[in-house]
């Protein structure tokens, strides 16, 4: 668990880090070349913290990914420093031991993070810190973000609660008298800065942040989060004492603080400092969103005395906030990454899982008696189907349906899918719905569903339209289409954007959402053709190719992954059985390989990370019914009305 917990953050650091681009308006035209060069060439120079490796590690894999055109990623590091990182093609860890071994730097975005509590690499860093600068100031094109840990933040003055950038220089230069080792090394590294701003290197900013914490990466030398949490599991026991209270202090989780990093590089102006906290808390808080997360494991006692005198230990990110980043996690969420780490617990998944309120189990119960009833019918009429999309991962990766997804996926190819819609009109339990365009549900869905009455599983797209919004199984499509790379592209083009005409009309859009000039003269006029006109030109479109030779390639109905181009198809015409669910064998395609790879991309097998285990639907409303009690009186129940409960009558 603590492996997957450390991946879970590198991988949101690595999206995060790709989603941090600039959202200001460039001020000076020439500083274009610059913003696209901090896509290529990166250097990372660091002491001994867990942020420095993790900046290198996102920046390497990120640089992966097809969009992104990074050329090098360069590790310089101070008294071993970066030995423990995995080398990848890409990377180059330098050790600052003398001059030669100064890297040439030439548009060139260049993070130093130094951790201001760690005295014994202080005058290394101070000197190779001197070096990198001196170096960026004798190339071109060069963006350098420093970002400091702080040390110890004393009680502000009373009646303030935050610092902001100018006043905390001031706080810690001259207001205090008495200074630690650590403060006064903070205050030379920024002097340092400021005298390579001096210098003329213009493109330099600050980010300060203060009590990092996150797994392997606890700089918090204000509030011992992880001493708080070890002791609790110790115990047993959450104490929250008066004095818990008394002390507010700024925390920044981990990757977060990389976030901000890589945002302000972006979006920071240059000469400018920024400061950057994930949350304002105390202990008291801190305790207490422990115990929330973890209270089957562990006793509250609380007192809960009036606090008289509160001292404040805070700086100020109203300005970093102005630069419009993303926000992304609260402190419970934090907290508990922590703890799962250092206590080696296992992290669930109850907050994905949440918006079902405990019903998460019953509806997959539903959804496999739906399944059931499809495996009749085609078993009955001759109908080769198979599993798809998730529901095929879940049985190739597991044996069984993905834990975390909330419907269940079936394919045909298009012959057995005709004949799947004449059987099911025909045959279908009546408890059950085929929910479709040209029935009387009229649902003009990307796809065909079988759903179950009397139930509501509406997704926000869905419940802008009055049609049966039922708990489902999806009905995927496959058709033929050309062997020429060309004209199946242009299929699959033709298709998709008749899917978003369809979607358009039938969400029958205000004039004042549509938003583009074209449509909104033309909308209005589209919508003066009945919708059913549209889905017969969708349909159309999908089999263009019908008729001609099988060319081993299909396009998928759903239009989700559509503009990826076709998919292989000839695995599709042999099935096999495989586990699913229970004692329950769905067909796969014999080979399915090639649709998983097409689909998910060739480490489908790889479990996601944890924060990608999530349901892939955003739900505005789950009303399973009659079906939620363990009872026969089915009459009991009133029969679903569209137009709301109260019209509803007894049956």
């Amino acid at each position: 668990m603590r492996e997957l917990i450390l991946q879970d953050d590198l991988s949101n650091a690595v999206d995060w880090f790709v989603s941090a681009k600039p959202k200001n308006t460039i001020r000076d035209t020439h500083n274009l070349s610059r913003f696209k060069s901090l896509y290529s060439r990166y250097a990372v120079l660091s002491d001994h913290n867990r942020l420095g490796e993790m900046a290198v590690s996102t920046i390497a894999l990120a640089s992966q990914k097809p969009d992104m055109k990074i050329d090098s990623v360069t590790a310089i590091g101070v008294n071993g420093s970066f030995d423990t990182l995995p080398i990848e093609e890409q990377q180059e860890v330098i050790h600052l031991t003398d001059a030669q071994h100064l890297p040439e730097f030439k548009n060139e975005t260049c993070f130093i993070i130094v951790n201001c509590n760690n005295l014994d690499d202080r005058e290394a860093m101070l000197s190779a810190a001197e070096r990198v600068m001196q170096g960026l100031t004798r190339g071109v094109g060069n963006r350098c973000v420093v970002c400091a840990v702080l040390p110890e933040i004393p009680a502000i003055p009373a009646g303030v609660e935050r610092l902001a950038e100018r006043e905390f220089s001031y706080y810690l230069e001259r207001y205090i008298k008495e200074k630690t080792p650590a403060q006064e090394y903070f205050i030379e590294f920024e002097k340092l800065c400021r005298k390579w701003v001096s210098k003329g290197l213009n493109n330099i900013s600050l980010l300060r942040t203060a009590n990092v914490f996150g797994p392997e990466s606890c700089m918090t030398p204000d509030v011992d989060i992880a001493g708080l949490i070890k002791t609790a599991f110790e115990e047993k026991t959450v104490k929250i004492t008066r004095e818990d209270y008394a002390d507010i202090y700024s925390c920044a989780y981990v990757t977060e603080v990389l976030y901000a990093l890589f945002h302000i590089s972006y979006n920071g102006d240059k000469g400018h400092v920024y400061q950057y906290a994930s949350f304002r808390t105390s202990k008291a808080d801190i305790k207490y969103a422990l115990f929330k997360t973890f209270k089957e494991k562990l006793r509250l006692e609380c007192d809960c005395a009036p606090v008289e005198d509160v001292s404040y230990h805070c700086i100020d990110n109203l300005k970093y906030k102005k630069t419009r980043p993303k926000r992304h996690m609260e402190l419970p969420g934090a907290i508990k990454r922590l703890a799962c780490y250092n206590e080696d617990l296992a992290f669930e998944l109850e907050a994905a899982m949440d918006i079902y309120a405990g019903k998460f189990d019953r509806l997959k119960d539903l959804e496999m008696e739906m399944l059931r009833e499809i495996d009749r019918i085609c078993k009955e009429n001759g109908i080769d189907y198979f599993l798809a999309g998730g529901s095929m991962l879940g049985a190739v990766r597991y044996g069984k349906n993905i834990p975390w997804d909330d419907d269940i996926d079936v394919a045909f190819l298009r012959e057995e899918f005709d004949k799947f819609r004449e059987a099911a009109d025909r045959d279908l339990n009546p408890k059950f719905e085929h929910s479709c365009w040209y029935n009387e549900t009229k649902s003009h869905y990307p796809i065909d569903k079988i759903r179950y009455k009397n139930t509501f599983f509406s997704t926000n797209y869905s419940a802008l339209n009055n049609v049966p919004d039922g708990v489902f199984v999806d009905l995927l499509v496959h058709d033929n289409t050309s062997k020429n790379d060309a004209i199946a592209q242009m299929h699959c083009e033709i298709v998709f954007w008749l899917r978003q005409i369809l979607e358009k009309i039938w969400q029958d859009l205000r004039q004042d959402q549509v938003k583009h000039r074209f449509m909104k003269v033309a909308y209005p006029l589209m919508k003066l053709v009945p919708i059913d006109v549209y889905q017969k030109m969708v349909e159309k479109s999908l089999i263009l190719f019908k008729n001609r030779p099988d060319s081993g390639r299909v396009i998928d109905s759903t239009g989700k992954i559509i503009r990826r181009g076709p998919m292989p198809g000839e695995e599709m015409h042999k099935t096999k059985r495989v586990p699913f669910e229970g004692d329950f064998m769905a067909p796969i395609p014999e080979d399915p390989v090639p649709y998983l790879t097409h689909v998910y991309g060739p480490n489908y097998i790889q479990e996601p990370p944890l924060s990608k285990r999530t349901v892939p639907h955003n739900f505005s409303r789950i009303d399973l019914g009659e079906y939620v009690f363990e009872s026969d009186k089915e009459s009991d129940f009133r029969p679903v009305d569209l137009r709301g409960e109260l019209f509803e009558q007894d049956g």
